[in-house]
C-alpha cells in the first residue's frame, strides 16, 4: 500500500491525460452519430434507359411518393459515370438495369437480371440495405406478375376474358397502393445497439471498460517484481503465497478503484453541460452516475485480478506489458468494446460474452441501465476468485521452484 501511494501521483497524472484523450475521441465518435442521424442518405447510381415510360415513371414515383425517398437517393447516370463515382466513394452502390428487362417481365420470361454493384469485403449497413432493396424489388415484381397472370388465366377460363384489361388495371393500382403504404404494415421498435442501449450509452460503457484495461498497463511499476528472491524471503518470514498475493492485489485494486472513481466526476460535468446526452438517463440528473459506480465496482475488482494474474504469468516488464496489451485488445474486440458484438457471427459473439472482458462489459451495460442482474454478478465474482486462486497457485509454485 505504501508503494502504491508513492506511485499514485504519477499515475493520476497519466490517468488525467488518458481521460482527456478518451473524452475527445468519445465526443467525436458520439457527435458523429448525432450529426449523421436522420441526415445521411444512401446514394445509389441507376444505370438504364430512363426514357422508357415504365422505368422512368417507376423511379419518379419512388423519389416523389415512396417512404424510401427519406433514406435512399436514386441518381440516373451512365455506366461510366456510375462506376467512376462508385470507385471514388461517392455512391453507396450501383444498379444496372438492362434495356430488355421490362419486355422480359411483361411477357413472363423473367430471364434478364438486374446487376447490383456493392463494396467487396464491407458488410456494413449500406451494403446490407442495398442487397435488401434489390431483393425486395425482385420479389415485388415477380409476385405481382404471377398474381396478375394468374388472375387473367382464371378470368379467361371462366369466360370473362373481355374484362381482363380493366381487372388488370385495378389490380395494378391495388398493388401499387400496397407498396406505397407498406409502412403501415409493421411497427418499428428500436432496441438500441445492445441490451436496449443506444449508441451514447453503449460507447460510454465501452470507454469505461477500455479505461479499466489501460489501468493494467499503467500499474506495471507496482506489479513488475524487481527482486526474484523477495517472495522466498517473505515466505521464510511466515507470509505465504496467499498472503503475498492478497496484499499486492489489494494495493493494485485500491489504486484502480481510485482511478476509476475519478472518471465519474468528469462524466458528470460533461453530462450536466449538455455535451453528452444519454437517452437512458434523460431527466435523471447525475443520480445514475452514482448508482453506476456503486453497481459496477465488482468489475474493477475482477479485471484487476485478471491483470494481476497476467503479471504473475510472465517475468520482466517487456513481456508483461506485451501480454497485457495483446490480451486486453483481443478480448476487448471480441467483447464488442470497439465494435458492437451483435454484428459478429454467433460463434464469435458467444465467445466474446464468455470472456472476462465480455462479462465485465455486460455487467457495465446493465449498470448503465440500472438493471444489474444477479446472474452476471455471480459470473464476475467467479472470475475474480478464479484469477486470485490461480495467482496464488503460480506464486506458490515459483516459491517452491526457487528453493530448489
Amino acid at each position: 500500500m505504501k508503494r502504491m501511494l508513492r506511485f499514485l501521483p504519477m499515475l493520476l497524472a497519466a490517468v488525467a491525460v488518458t481521460l482527456g484523450v478518451l473524452g475527445v475521441c468519445g465526443m467525436l465518435l458520439l457527435n458523429g452519430f448525432a450529426n449523421s442521424e436522420g441526415k445521411h442518405k444512401f446514394r445509389i447510381g441507376m444505370v438504364g434507359d430512363w426514357s422508357d415510360d415504365y422505368l422512368g415513371f417507376g423511379i419518379s414515383v419512388l423519389q416523389a411518393m415512396d417512404d424510401s425517398r427519406f433514406m435512399v437517393e436514386l441518381l440516373p447516370m451512365s455506366e461510366e459515370e456510375a462506376l467512376g463515382s462508385f470507385r471514388r466513394g461517392e455512391l453507396s452502390s450501383c444498379v444496372m438495369v438492362p434495356e430488355d428487362l421490362l419486355d422480359s417481365i411483361v411477357y413472363g420470361r423473367n430471364d434478364v437480371q438486374i446487376t447490383y454493384l456493392g463494396s467487396e469485403g464491407q458488410r456494413g449497413l449500406e451494403s446490407i440495405l442495398g442487397e435488401e432493396l434489390a431483393n425486395i424489388v425482385s420479389v415485388l415484381v415477380t409476385r405481382s406478375q404471377s398474381a396478375i397472370f394468374g388472375m387473367q388465366q382464371i378470368m379467361w377460363e371462366h369466360g370473362r376474358g373481355e374484362e381482363t384489361a380493366d381487372a388488370t388495371y385495378r389490380m395494378n393500382l391495388q398493388m401499387f397502393d400496397l407498396v406505397l403504404n407498406r409502412t403501415g404494415l409493421y411497427t418499428l421498435e428500436e432496441l438500441g445497439i445492445s441490451d436496449g442501449l443506444g449508441a451514447v450509452g453503449y460507447y460510454l460503457g465501452a470507454l469505461l471498460v477500455f479505461f479499466l484495461l489501460l489501468l493494467g498497463i499503467y500499474g506495471s511499476p507496482l506489479l513488475v517484481r524487481r527482486s526474484r528472491a523477495l517472495p522466498e524471503l517473505m515466505k521464510s518470514r511466515g507470509i505465504g503465497a496467499a498472503g503475498q498475493v492478497l496484499g499486492e492485489y489489494a494495493a493494485f485494486a485500491c489504486m484502480n478503484l481510485i482511478c476509476f472513481a475519478l472518471v465519474f466526476p468528469a462524466v458528470g460535468i460533461v453530462t450536466k453541460s449538455g455535451l453528452l446526452e444519454i437517452e437512458e438517463w434523460s431527466g435523471m440528473g447525475t443520480e445514475p452516475l452514482r448508482s453506476l459506480f456503486l453497481s459496477v465496482w465488482p468489475t474493477v475488482l475482477m479485471l484487476s485480478a485478471m491483470q494481476f494474474l497476467l503479471y504473475e504469468l510472465v517475468k520482466g516488464i517487456v513481456g508483461s506489458l506485451l501480454l497485457q496489451f495483446i490480451s486486453s485488445i483481443s478480448m476487448a474486440y471480441l467483447a464488442g468494446v470497439f465494435y458492437p458484438a451483435n454484428f459478429f457471427p454467433d460463434a464469435m459473439k458467444n465467445l466474446g460474452q464468455l470472456l472476462p472482458v465480455g462479462a465485465a462489459f455486460g455487467y457495465v451495460r446493465e449498470g448503465i441501465l440500472g438493471q444489474v442482474s444477479v446472474g452476471k454478478g455471480v459470473i464476475v465474482f467467479l472470475y475474480l476468485f478464479l484469477f486470485l486462486g490461480l495467482s496464488v497457485l503460480i506464486r506458490n509454485l515459483r516459491i517452491v521452484k526457487g528453493r530448489r
